[in-house]
């Protein structure tokens, strides 16, 4: 699954991959241009080939949105605005805010040559790193449009990288301390970073959520496991674990739903094996201290990853498809993994986040296309609403209320004259005062007596087989209930 990775980076490099993008022989950062000279061509959506696709259980329309983008491009992150955080590759690599109604328009360069983007909130600010004499963090603000440089918390330290940004503006990411990676924040409004207080471990941050709890991995002497922690919440940490008989883990999105949710990846075998997981807290909590960690289902390839989860607890990422490629996969609610694929001529795909809607964004490459050439692309993703609950069966007294309703129903319409109605009605009364004094097997002979006496007015002609039928299902249900109540409590 080594797509999503620059192509002069080892596969076995996962967090710092896309770090290295400027050192790579292929990608020297340049000197940046006027940011109208890195303008591309803004596709609206009607403008970019889109290809309907039915599939079980969602439906799913795939959009090549770099169809309509000068150079390389790949989507990032999408907020629930339908807003995507975009990468384009042309002379340089710069972030873009794409939008249904302008398309593809640069950020703002600040004092950077070169961007890429990580994240983007519903407020439509987004957050990455660039090159400026060193890799730094920035923090794009769509109001103002004014990108800024996010700095470590002390000259003690170098480099920061900022991997995802909340409604509240908070950002989160990591930073390099004297003693190893530390997980850092920049608070709303702020660019010096603070750094996490726990206690111990080296840690990395990948995605906050709107409660500020924040998701990553810590590394100790336990190894890399993936994590929860929270900005100034004091030394504690909720170490999510690793899935059965594998050597790591880590966190790469969290949710806001009700329990929370964060998926990722657990890797074993020596990093010969890769599995998607989901973490549910137990319970809800400003920082969940426990919960249960689950491995999600794999593709026909035996090898994903999550990346990011929405509140609906649709997840999606990337796995292996049988022919060994790399596919943009979903994992549903229930959970069930679905191939997403890509457009027509499409063999390889990444999906890197999803909205509210069901939009997920990601990249892909053309089949035969040895230079592994990226595309943006956009799924939308019809989101089925799980069916309601199914009503609860009516209890003993409602299905007595019914029976005797649809006897007085049949006496209004005349079917049966006052004293057939009596009669039946009368056998009903006293099935239900033998319950009431304990007596069910008196009342299951009452209800069969009862029936018999349906069975007589259907057989003579007083009623016809449609009207007896509500009469003996009725009955038939009560003496189910009576008799299953009696195999439980004897």
């Amino acid at each position: 699954m080594r797509l999503r990775l620059p192509r002069c980076v080892a596969p076995s490099i996962v967090l710092l991959a896309l770090l290295t993008w400027a050192g790579c022989a292929d990608e020297e950062p340049l000197t940046g241009p006027d940011r109208e000279s890195a303008a591309t061509t803004g596709p609206l959506l009607q403008n970019v080939t889109c290809e309907p696709l039915i599939s079980e259980p969602v439906v799913v329309e795939i959009c090549d949105l770099g169809s309509a983008l000068e150079g390389e491009s790949r989507a990032v992150a999408v907020n629930d605005n339908g807003a995507i955080a975009l990468e384009i590759r042309t002379d340089i690599t710069h972030s873009y805010l794409w939008t249904e109604a302008a398309g593809a328009e640069p950020i703002a360069f600040g004092e950077f040559p070169a961007t890429r983007p990580e994240a983007i909130n519903n407020g439509g600010d987004i957050v990455g790193f660039g090159f400026t004499g060193g890799f730094f963090g920035f923090r794009w603000t769509r109001s103002t449009d004014v990108t800024e440089t996010l700095a470590p918390p002390d000259a003690g330290w170098s480099t920061t990288f900022a991997h995802s940004i909340n409604d509240r503006g908070l950002v989160v990411g990591q930073s390099d301390s004297p003693s190893g990676t530390r997980a850092v924040f920049w608070s709303p409004g702020a660019t010096t970073a603070s750094a996490f207080s726990v206690a111990e471990g080296i840690m990395t941050a990948a995605d906050v959520n709107e409660s500020d709890v924040v998701a990553g991995n810590i590394e100790n002497i336990d190894g890399v496991q993936a994590a929860l922690f929270c900005c100034g919440a004091g030394p504690d940490v909720t170490v999510l674990g690793r899935l059965e008989g594998d050597d790591e883990s880590t966190a790469f999105g969290i949710n806001d739903a009700s329990p929370l949710q964060v998926v990722g990846q657990s890797i074993g075998n020596g990093g010969l094996t890769t599995r998607p997981f989901i973490w549910e807290a137990s319970g809800d909590g400003a920082l969940p201290t426990s919960g249960t960690l689950s491995p999600l289902p794999l593709p026909a390839g035996g090898q994903a990853s999550a990346e990011d989860i929405n509140d609906s607890g649709y997840a999606v990422g990337e796995g292996l498809a049988e022919s060994g490629a790399p596919r943009a996969m979903l994992w549903t609610p229930e959970p069930q993994v679905v191939d997403l694929g890509g457009p027509a001529g499409f063999e390889e795909s990444v999906a890197l986040g999803i909205n509210e809607s069901g939009w997920v964004v990601g990249f892909g490459t053309m089949a035969g296309d040895d230079e592994g050439v990226s595309r943006a692309i956009l799924w939308k993703v019809t989101i089925q609403a799980p069916p309601p609950p199914p009503p609860p069966p009516p209890t003993l007294d409602e299905l007595f209320e019914m029976l005797h309703a649809e006897i007085q129903a049949l006496i209004d319409s005349r079917t049966l004259n006052r004293g057939q109605g009596r009669s039946l009605d009368v056998k009903v009364i006293q099935a239900e005062r033998r319950l009431d004094h304990g007596q069910a097997h008196g009342a299951l002979r009452m209800l069969r007596v009862f029936r018999w006496h349906v069975h007589v007015f259907a057989r003579v002609g007083i009623l016809t087989l449609e009207q007896a039928g509500p009469l003996r299902d009725l009955s038939g249900a009560i003496i189910e209930t009576i008799q299953s109540d009696l195999r439980v409590n004897g």
